[in-house]
């Protein structure tokens, strides 16, 4: 599995979305304060800030407009960031801002083993926690954190590992009819001769 720069998600003929991991929203619950407090917090200063004249209103705009940016650029990391769970493979996108994304992909056959760990009282509390997916050979893991009941999807995973395994052990057993050799060709045409002379 190496990752490269994200292009635009296309599946593969016949493969299926099954389920779409994202972090929950509430292990954002700090930011989303802090954005507030950031984009209201210039208006309790308005009158103030007016009664300076031009630097008062550019102060005003740079502070409510730094808000506004830094809190749609963390939504938009939030929205873009995403592991998508298929019949075939996991597609993990990390958006590290507007014009930067990492995207890694990894077959269920290539994955050694899936755990998940709830650490602290608000993970706890909140359900939350870390999926860590580890690859057979050198590929990058893939970690995915502050994700929402992570032990559904760690058995999903690994579930649809080990169908993967089985049909591939199951295709692996399948007897295959060895080439008949020049004896066996020669009898199977007499065989036919005869046959065709009892027909008519």
């Amino acid at each position: 599995m190496v990752p490269t720069q994200e292009k635009a998600l296309v599946l593969r003929p016949g493969e299926h979305t099954i389920a779409t991991i994202r972090e929950d929203a509430a292990a954002h619950a700090p930011w989303i304060a802090l954005f507030f407090i950031w984009i209201v917090g210039p208006f309790f200063f308005l009158f103030p800030l007016l009664r300076q004249g031009i630097p008062g209103m550019i102060l005003f705009v740079v502070l409510s407009g730094l808000g506004f940016l830094a809190a749609a650029r963390h939504a938009y990391r939030w929205r873009r960031t995403r592991c998508m769970i298929t019949d075939q493979r996991l597609i993990d996108i990390e958006q590290r801002g507007f014009f930067d994304a990492i995207r890694s992909e990894v077959s269920h056959a290539e994955i050694a083993e899936v755990t998940c760990r709830v650490k602290g009282v608000a993970a706890t509390t909140l359900r939350y926690g870390t999926l860590r997916i580890q690859t057979f050979g050198p590929g990058t893991d893939i970690e995915l954190r502050r994700v929402r009941q992570p032990a559904r999807f760690q058995d999903l995973i690994q579930e649809l590992r080990e169908q993967t395994v089985m049909r591939s052990v199951g295709s692996s057993k399948t007897p295959k009819r060895p080439p008949a050799s020049e004896a066996e060709q020669v009898v199977q045409t007499e065989t036919a001769e005869v046959l065709e002379s009892h027909t008519d």
